[in-house]
């Protein structure tokens, strides 16, 4: 996979890892419904497996990743805040169309 635009180490290596969770979860999707032994299903999984290991082998990619985690995991906080703060104040009387 190559990836033209001009991105730091950082995100060429979280978007490596994405790639091949895809395709991890792509192969688990394609074992599932061929209910078959396939060996080549099951050797792009493992593959798959190994490359997402190797990356995150690397301890600067893995505290990258988890400073991240954290950093989304705030910001998602944040929002449930904000979306529970308006589910509270907006009248019941008023029909919520397209609101959860």
């Amino acid at each position: 996979m190559f990836y033209e635009h001009p991105l730091n180490e950082r995100m060429r290596a979280f978007l490596r890892l994405e790639h091949l969770f895809r395709r991890f979860e792509h192969q688990i999707a394609q074992c599932d419904e061929s209910k078959s032994d396939d060996v080549w299903f099951s050797r792009i999984g493992v593959e798959s497996i190994i490359d997402i290991l190797t990356i995150l082998g690397r301890m600067d990619i893995r505290s990258e990743l988890a400073k991240e985690l954290e950093r989304q995991t705030a910001t998602f906080e944040i929002l449930l805040t904000i979306l529970m703060w308006i589910q509270t104040c907006l009248p019941r009387s008023l029909p919520c169309s397209g609101i959860p």
